[in-house]
């Protein structure tokens, strides 16, 4: 198993609001909450990838264009970027949500072609997404790895998501907190458009909304603190007891409110950010574990490296996990320094990005 050991970069008192501009709200009115989240994350992404960190500016996008009958358009943000958009949704037809009522367990199951649908916008800088509908590949828990075997063009990874006690107590609503990972969701697939033969894209398949303690037997800590390495460890048993009742996805992300750590020389290391098992997708290791200041999108970054994890990405600068995976290439080549998605540094550009490295780890572990 690897974690992240990042230093969050969102206080985790800080006061963090729902809603940051209405600027996006004449597009789509039913979905302005979202999209406002995707538009600020997304702008500020560009100006992080291309031109480095630079101050939080004022934009007040125009519609420029609308093309075709599935709605793209084209939105100016300021002079110098015009955004593509295209509306997509990360989001199974029929979204399983599970909760709990006066301590007795309530699964839901939301259609999303009703009154309630959190789909967002997925922003391309310089092109059109060609969003052809792909065949899901069946992925096995005992895989066979053959270098030239098939390699599908798209790989669905369907992902189920835990809100912990701590972390959905920022939401009055469920369907808050669903648009609320939606957009957290989003923001990975935009991070694996990185990735190749094949293309990964995560769906969002369910959520559990963890309301009360006793509905977190695995937890290994308080309502600050979480025990990393334990917690994860009993969560991998818990779930199997009821991955049927998730719907048997492919993946399992716990998003926690609370302050993660591991023992280090008999002192609490509290810098954690998350903590995945390599090549545990599809497994039964395909459980992560990441933190998010909820309402603040911190644990964008988090979710999208223990996702990497789990399809079989390990830190830039690793070796081979061959004890792991046979034959998996590792990431010797590809610099811990240079401060890619795979590694805590944060160097600017590459912060969003996945190094060659991973992407050829990825590919490798789910051609």
């Amino acid at each position: 198993m690897r974690e992240a050991n990042a230093r969050r970069q969102t206080p985790r008192n800080a006061n963090v609001r729902d809603d940051t501009t209405t600027t996006v709200e004449a597009l789509y009115h039913q979905e302005a909450a979202v999209q406002r989240a995707a538009l600020i994350f997304n702008d500020k992404l560009r100006r992080n990838r291309y031109v480095g960190l630079q101050e939080n500016m004022v934009v007040y996008p125009r519609l420029l264009e609308e093309r075709g009958d599935d709605g793209a358009m084209v939105v100016s943000i300021h002079d110098g970027l015009a955004l593509n958009l295209r509306k997509v949704s990360v989001t199974a037809p029929t979204l399983v949500v599970h909760e709990h009522e006066n301590g007795k367990p309530i699964v839901r199951f939301t259609e999303f072609y009703s009154s309630f649908r959190p789909s967002v916008l997925q922003f391309s800088f310089y092109y059109f997404f060609k969003l052809n509908k792909k065949d899901k590949a069946s992925l096995l828990a005992e895989r066979q790895y053959n270098y030239y075997q098939t390699v599908p063009a798209e790989v669905t990874v369907e992902l189920f998501v835990i809100s912990d006690k701590i972390h959905q107590q920022r939401f009055t609503q469920t369907q808050r907190l669903l648009s609320y990972m939606c957009v957290m969701v989003n923001s990975a697939n935009l991070r694996l458009q990185d990735t190749s033969a094949p293309r990964i894209k995560l769906l969002l398949v369910g959520l559990e909304r963890v309301h009360n303690a006793w509905n977190e037997p695995y937890l290994k800590g308080d309502d600050q603190y979480m025990d990393d390495t334990e917690t994860i460890t009993n969560l991998v048993e818990h779930i199997k007891t009821r991955k049927h009742l998730y719907g048997d996805p492919d993946a399992v992300y716990l998003a926690t409110g609370r302050d993660m750590y591991a023992m280090d020389s008999g002192a609490p290391d509290t810098r954690r950010k998350g903590l995945a098992f390599v090549a545990g997708v599809c497994t039964e290791l395909f459980v992560a574990i990441g933190e998010d200041n909820a309402g603040s999108y911190d644990g964008m970054h988090a979710l999208t490296h223990e996702v990497a994890h789990l399809l079989g990405a390990a830190h830039d600068g690793d070796a081979p996990k061959t004890n792991i995976v046979p034959g998996h290439p590792g990431a010797l080549a590809c610099p811990f320094s240079q401060g890619y998605i795979m590694s805590y540094v944060n160097t600017g550009p590459n912060y969003h990005r996945f190094s060659p490295c991973s992407v050829v780890q990825i590919r490798y572990v789910m051609r």
